[in-house]
């Protein structure tokens, strides 16, 4: 099934963390934009949904702002308050993604493991520290304080004759870093780690000048 329709939020790295940690819902936008042949970028994400109510400090403006980002990125879908988790389940077994919105989060699902019940989220779930590629609806209810509902899409784009079925593989251009306690964001994200300071040595064989390296403020929460 298609897992390359995650994309991290924090995969961008001219985009500072305090702004990353609130776009959840545009990755998840991103997603569906994907699965029907288009491939847009965070910052355009972001942009678009700063028009439908996102801001740095709150993210989305709830579902029905979710649904208004993906109608604006061109992704028809439809809203489920009480949220069919039979539907959920069939549908990302076809590999068509579906986004749990939660108070906290929200959550994109693209695939289903019948015999344990677990969902795959991907990034979706790894960059919430105690977050993983896998987890039930209970999981999912727990990490996101609730489920609000879910946004199913209604169309799937086919690929024509010769052209790719998915979008082409993306390695991110930050990875996520392993769930550290006392550098966690405010909302319970994980914070990338820096890059590691090169040895002068190193630096000396690049023949390249030498500068002291600055680490990043982080945000301790």
């Amino acid at each position: 099934m298609p897992r390359n329709l995650h994309v991290s939020q924090f995969s961008d790295p001219e985009i500072p963390f305090e702004v990353a940690e609130s776009l959840c819902g545009p990755v998840a936008a991103m997603a569906f934009a994907r699965a029907n042949g288009r491939n847009p970028t965070l910052s355009e994400a972001k942009e678009l949904a700063a028009q439908v109510g996102w801001t740095a400090e709150r993210g989305m403006a709830g579902p029905q702002s979710q649904l208004a980002l993906l109608t604006k990125m061109g992704s028809k879908a439809d809203m489920q308050v009480n949220v069919d988790w039979d539907r959920v389940a069939r549908e990302a077994k076809m590999g068509q993604p579906v986004t749990i919105s939660t108070p906290r989060h929200y959550f994109t699902i693209s695939d289903y493991d019948s015999s344990t019940g677990r969902y795959y989220v991907g990034t979706s779930g790894t960059d919430l520290i105690g977050g993983k590629e896998w987890m039930t609806k209970d999981e999912l209810a727990q990490a996101g304080r609730g489920v609000q509902a879910a946004l199913h899409l209604t169309h799937t784009r086919v690929p024509s004759a010769g052209e790719p079925s998915e979008p082409p593989e993306e390695k991110p251009l930050v990875e996520a870093a392993a769930p550290t306690p006392e550098r966690s964001g405010t909302r319970g994200y994980r914070i990338p780690r820096p890059e590691p300071v090169p040895f002068i040595e190193d630096v000396l064989k690049l023949g390249k000048p030498y500068e002291p390296y600055k680490l990043p403020k982080w945000r301790y929460g």
